[in-house]
């Protein structure tokens, strides 16, 4: 997994496919193997270890979170919304706000605009330092024409974390509004 997180996917993955032949019944070698396949686009590959994962582990909500996010990417609204509900469920899963923040893409693309809303402030009160759900709920305020509301979270994501990617992101939806 280290070589993934370093940036080197297709080494890492080299090296998690041999790993996963010594030992093909650890859940964490399943899951980091579909995350690095996830990074290169192949979405059925990755599908496919997070299933083997959640297999091996049945209650591992980091696996069923990531499974999740390949659900997104693919805009499979409700299989998403299917995997976030369940993890959020689990009161293990020690980074709820992420799995929140997800349901509330998930639901805002189902039109679900109240239970959207719901699950980005929900990931807000569970970690008010996280940018992400402020600049989603700051997005799916602008998409409702919630100027005032979408300009205000948009300044807290900025607030937050002023050099990161969703306070680039923010400052230029806020001078497109401005």
């Amino acid at each position: 997994g280290a070589l993934v997180q370093q940036g080197d996917i297709r080494a890492g993955l080299v090296k998690l496919l041999e790993a996963s032949k010594l030992d093909p019944e650890n859940a964490d070698i399943r899951n980091e193997l579909a995350l690095a396949y996830r990074e290169l686009g192949e979405y059925e590959l990755s599908l496919h270890q997070f299933e083997k994962a959640l297999a091996i582990r049945p209650i591992f909500p980091q696996a069923l979170n990531n499974k999740g996010t390949v659900q997104l990417i693919l805009g499979k609204w409700e299989l998403a919304v299917e995997c976030f509900e369940e993890v959020v469920k689990d009161v293990t899963y020690r980074t709820p706000h992420f799995a929140y923040n997800n349901l509330g893409i998930a639901y805002g693309e189902l039109n679900l605009t109240e239970k959207s809303i719901r699950s980005f402030r929900k990931a807000i009160s569970l970690s008010p330092t996280f940018p992400t759900a402020y600049y989603n709920l700051g997005k799916l305020y602008l998409k409702l024409n919630k100027k005032k509301e979408a300009i205000k979270e948009f300044e807290k994501t900025i607030a937050i974390d002023p050099r990161g990617e969703y306070a680039k992101e923010a400052m230029k939806l806020l001078k497109d509004i401005r």
